[in-house]
């Protein structure tokens, strides 16, 4: 992915870190991820990427599906809580048009937040009501 003039460098960051603070917010940490969460999470990445709605999500997301490792040690020091990484998210969002905007949203929430609490449920298919319930303040944050 070429990065565009949209968004300066320190903003394309923010937008990159956007599923991993999706990741602290299921998990309850921001680095020294359980291996196992991590693999599904890695795989809910790049599915949501394959899925991804209008350029912007299937770019970010197959960027940071390209660099996982890198990217997860720069978000664990990084120091924005999910509630403020998420609100910087949502306000980056809001330049962009309705539709490519909402389609990175659907992206994080359907894609990343459902796709790792599906694989942390029961038989990998079932959202605990916990996780359903954190993905919908996630939700709520992206709006």
């Amino acid at each position: 992915m070429k990065d565009d003039d949209r968004f300066a460098p320190d903003e394309w960051a923010t937008l990159r870190f956007a599923p991993f603070w999706v990741l602290a917010a299921l998990v309850g940490c921001y680095r020294g991820f359980d291996p196992l969460e991590f693999e599904a999470f890695s795989r809910a990445v790049e599915d949501a990427s394959d899925r991804a709605r209008g350029r912007l999500g299937g770019d970010v997301l197959g960027r940071v599906a390209l660099d996982l490792d890198r990217l997860a040690a720069a978000f664990g020091d990084d120091g924005r809580s999910v509630v403020t990484g998420l609100w910087e998210v949502c306000r980056l969002l809001q330049r962009l048009p309705r539709d490519e905007a909402d389609g990175f949203r659907e992206a994080l929430i359907s894609g990343v937040g459902e796709g790792l609490a599906r694989a942390r449920g029961r038989f990998g298919r079932v959202i605990s009501d916990e996780d359903a319930k954190t993905v919908e303040l996630v939700a709520v944050l992206l709006s």
